[in-house]
């Protein structure tokens, strides 16, 4: 199985094997976290019960399944989305804490199984780098007012808008609105060192009031 995962995503967890199956584990600054996890086989024990709190029919994958609203997972009380998929006896679950539903949607989208070419483990997680996401400055066409005033808040800090990669997440009704912003040299040091988190020193969150037009000061990542 492959799965796209998107900027600012870092993964902290890679392959990690339990018994009977192998987690995959991507984390934003803000704790934003998506699972992977896998199970080559019928799963050897049963990890606990699962309370739904509403699940819907979708398609992942060329799948028939259901994206699933948790309010306990594993025997444990969690609020997360997931969805289940099954290839022969191998199941896939996608785990997805802190997203909003569109947003975990467009990207089980991605989702694909394909047949490999090489030898081996042809059930494994795997990662396609994504394309950056778009300059802050290209947003202005969709937020002009909300890109004005998180460029002026930048230039205040000292830093230049357009050297900035940016995601926004609608919160509260879209009545707030979050900036991930990820800078250019944040890119170039991770594929030249092969490091995570905030290299460049720069990356950070600005929120947006659209009722007040005021933008927040920066919110580092670390």
């Amino acid at each position: 199985m492959t799965i796209d995962i998107p900027v600012p995503f870092t993964q902290e967890a890679k392959q990690v094997k339990d018994s009977d199956m192998e987690l995959n584990r991507w984390r934003t600054p803000d704790n934003r976290i998506v699972e992977v996890i896998y199970f080559p086989d019928t799963p050897k024990y049963d990890r606990g019960p699962m309370v739904k709190a509403n699940e819907e029919e979708i398609m992942v994958g060329g799948q028939k399944t259901k994206l699933i609203e948790t309010k306990i997972f594993f025997g444990q009380e969690k609020k997360a989305l997931v969805v289940y998929l099954r290839t022969g006896a191998s199941i896939h679950i996608v785990v997805s804490e802190n997203i909003p539903r569109e947003d975990f949607k467009r990207l089980l989208q991605s989702v694909s199984f394909k047949k490999k070419e090489t030898v081996g483990n042809q059930n494994s997680v795997s990662r396609r780098e994504s394309q950056k996401p778009p300059l802050l400055t290209e947003l202005a066409s969709k937020y002009p007012l909300a890109v004005k005033q998180i460029s002026a808040q930048l230039k205040k800090e000292g830093d230049e808008p357009a050297e900035f990669h940016a995601t926004v997440e609608e919160k509260t009704d879209g009545k707030i609105l979050v900036f991930s912003l990820i800078h250019k040299d944040t890119y170039v040091i991770r594929e030249k060192k092969n490091v995570r988190g905030n290299p460049s020193g720069k990356d950070r969150s600005i929120s947006y009031d659209v009722q007040t037009g005021v933008a927040s000061r920066s919110l580092f990542y670390q």
